[in-house]
């Protein structure tokens, strides 16, 4: 790290076309402007399955890391996530499992019967 300051820029108030504002070239500016003052680009947006705002900012950051939620989020969820971004050649960087439960199947076991299955 070079030690440059952070900052965080709030999402402010609700837009009624975000798609159109996100796209502009007002924002390309911004985002260009952030690259030289920051290390790390980092934009958190809405679920890019149900908003087109995550797949249209998800070039202009750094990477993304999808977020599924345990027990909740589906594999065919993910993996159309997954093609939508790798569509727009989003640096995809990594995956964040939230919620999950310690009690439930081990993840290890499940992991190795997933594995095992589709490798046999």
């Amino acid at each position: 790290m070079s030690g440059r300051v952070s900052g965080v820029l709030p999402s402010g108030p609700t837009l009624s076309q975000p798609a159109e504002i996100l796209g502009s070239s007002k924002m390309k500016e911004c985002i260009a402007r952030w690259r030289n003052e920051f290390d790390y680009v980092i934009i958190d947006t809405q679920p890019c399955l149900s908003f087109t705002d995550a797949v249209l900012l998800s070039r202009e950051g750094d990477g993304v890391i999808l977020v599924a939620r345990w027990g909740q989020t589906t594999k065919t969820a993910l993996r159309h996530a997954s093609d939508l971004l790798m569509q727009v050649n989003a640096n995809m960087i990594g995956l964040v499992l939230n919620a999950y439960d310690l009690n439930a199947v081990s993840f290890d076991r499940a992991y190795r019967t997933e594995y095992y299955t589709k490798t046999a």
